[in-house]
């Protein structure tokens, strides 16, 4: 037992994740990380957490009422985008292949945000256009199917 995700993550073959309600998720790292069954597990697992957006703003799994991504399934793009926000915070943690790497928070429309994780090619107050790689869909909390855009 610890309260150190990165610990169970690293060390364990499988790890539970748990709440006053009882188990919510036990399955492979890999697997909690990336197919959450649950939306608590997503955004408790991982640092930053998972992002979640209204499914409405973005069709991508059907009948999905929340979206899950992970902040590194979130890419540039200007030709063909599933939505544009505006940079609100940039936070550089180190270099990769030669450029500045780190976490941006973005502002949508209507006060959400949500936090990207990759190159620092933005400023604050730029607008940024994104498109996801891969979502989770979630509907009253709990996993409904995947958007992967490598399938």
């Amino acid at each position: 037992v610890t309260h150190d995700q990165t610990e169970a993550l690293t060390f364990a073959d499988r790890v539970s994740v748990l709440t006053a309600e009882g188990i919510l998720q036990t399955d492979t790292p890999e697997q909690i990380y990336h197919n959450p069954t649950h939306e608590f597990v997503g955004h408790f697992i991982g640092s930053p957490g998972m992002n979640f957006l209204n499914a409405q703003d973005l069709t991508l799994i059907e009948g999905a009422q929340t979206l899950g991504f992970r902040p590194e399934w979130v890419v540039e793009d200007n030709a063909a985008p599933h939505f544009s926000a505006v940079v609100e915070h940039v936070k550089a943690e180190g270099m990769r292949d030669g450029e500045a790497f780190g976490v941006v928070r973005l502002a949508l429309p209507g006060a959400s945000s949500v936090t990207i994780r990759g190159p620092l090619t933005t400023q604050i107050g730029d607008t940024y256009s994104a498109r996801l790689t891969r979502a989770v869909g979630f509907v009253d909390g709990q996993n409904v199917g995947q958007f992967d855009a490598a399938l």
